[in-house]
Parts: C-alpha cells; sequence; structure tokens
C-alpha cells in the first residue's frame, strides 16, 4: 500500500467543505494522507470498492 487516504462523506456541500478544512488542518504536518469525498452512501462504496481494486491505497478514516 502506497499511501492512505481519508474519506469524507455527507450530502451536504457545505459540510463537506468544512470537514475537508478540519482534515487538512489535522494532517498539514503530513503529507501520507490524500482526502476523497463522496456525497453519498453509494458514492462511498464505489470509492473503497476502486481503492480495493487499485490496492494502492487504503482509507485510514472514512467519516460520515
Amino acid at each position: 500500500i502506497v499511501q492512505e487516504r481519508i474519506l469524507i462523506v455527507d450530502d451536504e456541500p457545505y459540510n463537506l467543505i468544512g470537514l475537508k478544512i478540519k482534515f487538512n488542518q489535522l494532517i498539514k504536518e503530513s503529507s501520507e494522507f490524500i482526502i476523497d469525498q463522496a456525497t453519498n452512501g453509494l458514492e462511498a462504496y464505489e470509492a473503497v470498492v476502486q481503492a480495493n481494486k487499485s490496492r494502492q491505497y487504503e482509507y485510514g478514516i472514512i467519516f460520515m
């Protein structure tokens, strides 16, 4: 596994923006994490399936 990612999921665009800002503040010293986002459960599921297929990254945190 090359890198870990954080997946944030929310159907409200403003919540996604706020969550992304907060997570960026928390991990600003670590360039090992990438933050992905999904706007519903189906998108989140598809993101996890894609991560499992690629085997190049995994989600260390899925925040819903």
